[in-house]
């Protein structure tokens, strides 16, 4: 992806870059209307495919779980059919599919959840900017947290 780069090539900002640097102007050849729309239509459909990419996948995903929930109902909801339970019959795989639909979308969100929460704490609770650029043990949470361990590691690790 190279439309977050899309400064590299524009003229205003090379020019106040070059300004702010001391350096002046810089000389950069034009570029003509057809290649800055080229360009801009690249910027705009690589910052549309990404999400639309997520999109398609989670869709993917959301049919995979309801395929595999409406199987597991369909496999359990057998005997009910041989036993003349129709009604019971055609509902088990429904439930499953939802069931599982919705308990996989649950589970991601209480995961991620307390996932963030943990990060939250560990790296940035009760810390101001300075305490975060010098590591938890800098504030006095962070450092009734870390004592007893040893200081001597002081980059961070990442889970």
């Amino acid at each position: 992806m190279s439309s977050h780069t899309a400064y590299d090539g524009n003229p205003a900002f090379l020019t106040h870059l070059g300004e702010g640097l001391g350096a002046g102007p810089p000389a950069f050849a034009r570029r003509s209307r057809l290649a800055q729309a080229l360009r801009a239509l690249g910027a705009a459909a690589q910052n549309v495919a990404l999400p639309a990419a997520v999109l398609a996948l989670a869709v993917i995903g959301a049919g995979l779980l309801l395929a595999v929930g409406w199987l597991m109902g369909w496999v359990l909801a057998r005997p009910f059919d041989l036993a003349g339970l129709d009604g019971a019959a055609e509902a088990i795989p429904r439930w499953f599919a939802i069931t599982l639909l919705v308990g996989g979308l649950l589970g991601q969100i209480v995961s991620g959840r307390s996932r963030a929460r943990d990060l939250h704490r560990r790296y940035w609770a009760g810390a101001g900017p300075l305490e975060r650029s010098a590591g938890p043990a800098a504030s006095p949470a962070g450092a009734a947290a870390t004592a007893g361990h040893d200081p001597a590691p002081t980059a961070r690790r990442t889970p």
